[in-house]
């Protein structure tokens, strides 16, 4: 917590609102990288995962999910989505057909690329012209490419999550998650972050702060 004098406008009053000093200067760093209007941080990558799908998603929702996932997302897909009213589709992107799997409350299509582990790269342009055009949000886990490589919100993506315990950091000392897209998303994502306890520590924010510094170097050796 933070003390302020008598009046003040001060925002900074609590870490976990997400406006710790730390963490608000990454959130812009990482927006700058994304071409984003805005970004967060969050207490680890499947914080960030769950928060942007539930930022975009109610109860009585459907999502399309690609079937090339990191096992916990398809573990927060099958055993938690279920029990709030949100049932999950999971689709081959070796097939696709990803239009034939949407229902008229289907609300989001997510995927990997490049997938956890595999390292499959999905073809993002026809699945962010596809989302446009039936007026669903598109959600992209770019952890394994990285700002550096990839910006899915340059090929029609709405939000970005990433695991910066991955790349971003780069330093394996830190556990952080990220999700990147409009004013509104993002907003809303800060909004759950608050309730659900997810906000990163400014220790881990600083963390991330010195891989940044490095991350365009360590991406590219």
């Amino acid at each position: 917590t933070f003390v302020h004098p008598i009046g003040s406008a001060e925002e900074v009053l609590y870490t976990r609102y997400g406006n710790n000093p730390n963490q608000v200067e990454i959130a812009r760093r990482l927006a700058a990288l994304e071409g984003a209007e805005r970004a967060i941080f969050v207490g680890s990558g499947m914080g960030a995962t769950a928060l942007a799908h539930l930022a975009v998603l109610r109860p009585g929702d459907h999502l399309v999910s690609s079937a090339w996932i990191y096992g916990g997302t398809r573990r927060l897909f099958t055993e938690e989505f279920g029990r709030i009213g949100i049932e999950v589709t999971f689709v081959d992107p070796d097939v696709g057909r990803w239009k034939q799997h949407l229902r008229k409350n289907t609300r989001a299509i997510f995927i990997e690329t490049p997938t956890n582990p595999l390292m499959r790269v999905l073809d993002l342009d026809p699945l962010g012209t596809l989302c446009k055009t039936e007026g669903i949000a598109l959600i992209v886990d770019s952890t394994f490419a990285s700002p550096i490589n990839f910006r899915p919100l340059e090929h029609g993506a709405d939000l970005v999550i990433h695991s910066d315990t991955k790349y971003i950091n780069g330093h394996d000392e830190g556990i952080a998650g990220a999700v990147c897209g409009s004013e509104a998303g993002v907003e809303e994502v800060r909004r759950l972050m608050q309730v659900w306890g997810q906000a990163l520590d400014p220790y881990a924010a600083w963390l991330i702060e010195r891989g940044l510094k490095t991350m365009a170097v360590r991406m590219e050796r």
